[in-house]
């Protein structure tokens, strides 16, 4: 890759995207079983953490009262960069680490002179780059007795860690595109200053990468990234024109930014929907729904045009049945402007009443010019209800 080759390890971290929330999380509620105690049987506070740093801690976890013994099962916790391990300790005071979670395996139960340690990391390079203040997180360790018959049982633990992040983002750490039709060029920027408000020094060029099919990482042909050197900040403007093989559909990518700290990048996520240039809306189609077949009854959809390069109107050039043949003896279209948005179309369809099946589907034929050729339908359909 070309400009941050040499540190893979941060491009694997920028894409791996937290679900975390500043937020304090509620408690997850209990998997259910006997010896699940009141309140919180385990508590730790990382304290502040220096963004792009983890932390690890080994907590002592008690097993659940009643018949044992129990076998660790798994880790509830909200905070996605919160990784996990499990140690099994031996009355020896040896440890090994539990190979397969989810899986009631006896040899992997607690030994009973001996204990559970919960080995807990906190990664904060999966974090956006904002500062976080210190918040509890509630957890639970969940426990499968051995015993035959017997129900699962959790211990409720809560830590807590804040973030402070070397660096400022405004007006937030995470672009959001939004809505990104094909054919346009849309662009978004953010400033990144010092902690202390100051103007940044030692930011290298940055790069944008993804990927789509959730393993291979790769820069992101169709997004243009640049960062500008502003008076008090760096300006980081990122563009995104979809390529005919990009999917309509959600998107996220991830700008690194190099820093003087080869140790440390700047991760900026950066995500949005692609969408179609031609916008039917809504459902897509004209539904008529069901209705008497003997009564007129006429429908409408808004059609949208992002493309500028493209004039925004539409004229009707045939209606046909689900069969392709001429249909306007049974239906009449017009097309009308839509006063708050001059790129957006009505197209109303109004059913004359003269059909004598017991249902009718077809479709709307649609071109730029009013002799051009067919370059939109529009599908519509009824139900007879007499």
């Amino acid at each position: 890759m070309p400009a941050l080759a040499h540190r893979p390890e941060l491009v694997l971290l920028a894409l791996a995207l937290a679900a975390c929330s500043p937020e304090p999380a509620p408690t997850p509620p209990p998997v259910g079983g006997a010896g699940a105690p009141s309140g919180f049987r385990v508590e730790h506070d990382f304290g502040t953490i220096a963004h792009g740093s983890e932390v690890t801690t080994d907590l002592r976890i008690p097993v659940p009262d009643g018949a044992g013994p129990w076998i660790p099962m798994g880790f509830i916790r909200s905070c996605t960069c919160a990784q996990h391990e499990f140690l099994l300790v031996a009355a020896n005071g040896s440890t090994r680490a539990v190979p397969r979670l989810g899986v009631a395996d006896p040899e992997q139960a607690v030994p009973v002179d001996g204990g559970l340690l919960l080995r807990l990391t906190i990664r904060t390079a999966e974090k956006e780059v904002t500062d976080l203040a210190p918040t509890w997180t509630p957890a639970q360790v969940v426990f499968q007795s051995a015993a035959p018959g017997s129900p699962r049982a959790t211990i409720p633990i809560r830590f807590r860690f804040g973030i402070e992040a070397p660096y400022a983002l405004r007006p937030f750490a995470h672009l959001d595109l939004g809505e990104v039709p094909r054919p346009i060029r849309f662009e978004q920027s953010l400033e990144i200053r010092a902690r202390d408000g100051a103007r940044a020094t030692g930011l290298g060029t940055p790069q944008c990468y993804e990927t789509r099919d959730g393993a291979t990482i790769q820069v992101a042909r169709d997004v243009e990234v640049r960062l500008d050197e502003e008076t008090d900040c760096h300006v980081l403007s990122v563009a995104l024109r979809a390529e005919a093989d990009r999917p309509d559909g959600p998107f996220s990518f991830e700008v690194l930014i190099p820093t003087a700290d080869e140790t440390y990048a700047i991760r900026v996520p950066v995500s949005g929907t692609i969408v179609p240039g031609l916008r039917i809306a809504p459902p897509g189609w004209i539904a008529f729904g069901a209705f008497p077949f003997d009564t007129e009854r006429e429908a409408a959809v808004m059609v949208t045009d992002h493309d500028p390069a493209q004039p925004a109107d539409f004229h009707v050039v045939g209606i046909e049945d689900a069969d392709g043949e001429d249909a306007r003896k049974h239906f009449e279209a017009r097309v009308e402007t839509v006063t708050s948005n001059v790129r957006s179309r009505t197209i109303h369809l109004r059913y004359l009443g003269n059909i004598g099946e017991r249902s009718f589907r077809g479709r709307v034929l649609l071109a730029r010019t009013p002799d051009g050729p067919a370059c939109l339908t529009v599908d519509f359909a009824g139900f007879d209800r007499r």
